[in-house]
C-alpha cells in the first residue's frame, strides 16, 4: 500500500520537529487529527494524500523458473501529499507572530528537502517494501491570510498548505 507508506514517511519526518522562534516548540504532526482537538497553541501539521499517478517501469520481464508465469515488475507511484500547517498565536507570547509563522513554513520545507534520500521503508499494513525518493525535491505552498479566531480577536489563526511530491518504487 504505497499511499500508506508515503504518508507514514512524512509523519516520521515532521512529527516532533523543532521549530524556529523563542518558544522552543515542537511541531505535532498527524495523519488523522485527534478528536477532540484540544491543543490549539502548538503548531500542527496534518498530512493527507491529494493525488498520485502510477506507472510501470518499462523493463523486460522474465518468466519465473519452472512456472512459466511472468514475474512482477517494478512500479513507480508519484504521490502528491498535502501537509496542512495550522497555528494559533497571539502577540502576548510572540511580538512578531507573522514572521515566526512564515519561518515555521520555511523550516518545514527545509526539513523535507534535507531528509535521507532515497529511503527503504516497509508498509505498516502489508509489509511491502518501497523505496521513497525525491522527498522535498518539488514542493508548492499556499499561505492563507491570518484570521482572528474569537470575539476579541486576541488569537490569530495561521494556515498554509505545502504540496510535497515524492516517488515510491515497489514491486507489483
Amino acid at each position: 500500500m504505497p499511499i500508506v507508506t508515503a504518508t507514514q514517511w512524512l509523519l516520521l519526518v515532521l512529527d516532533q520537529m523543532p521549530l524556529p522562534g523563542n518558544g522552543g516548540q515542537l511541531l505535532q504532526a498527524f495523519i488523522a487529527p485527534p478528536n477532540p482537538e484540544e491543543d490549539e497553541l502548538d503548531p500542527h501539521a496534518y498530512i493527507w494524500p491529494s493525488s498520485g499517478a502510477e506507472s510501470r517501469q518499462s523493463v523486460p520481464r522474465a518468466a519465473a523458473p519452472g512456472l512459466g508465469v511472468t514475474q512482477s515488475g517494478w512500479k513507480d507511484e508519484l504521490h502528491h501529499v498535502d501537509v496542512f500547517l495550522t497555528w494559533f498565536q497571539d502577540g502576548d507570547h510572540d511580538p512578531n507572530p507573522d514572521i515566526t509563522y512564515l519561518s515555521v513554513v520555511d523550516a518545514v520545507m527545509a526539513s523535507l528537502r534535507t531528509v535521507a534520500d532515497p529511503v527503504l521503508l516497509s508498509d505498516p499494513v502489508t509489509g511491502q517494501l518501497s523505496q521513497i525518493s525525491g522527498t522535498g525535491e518539488r514542493m508548492n505552498y499556499d499561505i492563507a491570510t491570518p484570521k482572528g479566531t474569537d470575539a476579541d480577536q486576541r488569537l490569530l489563526r495561521y494556515d498554509s498548505r505545502i504540496v510535497v511530491r515524492l516517488m515510491d518504487s515497489f514491486q507489483s
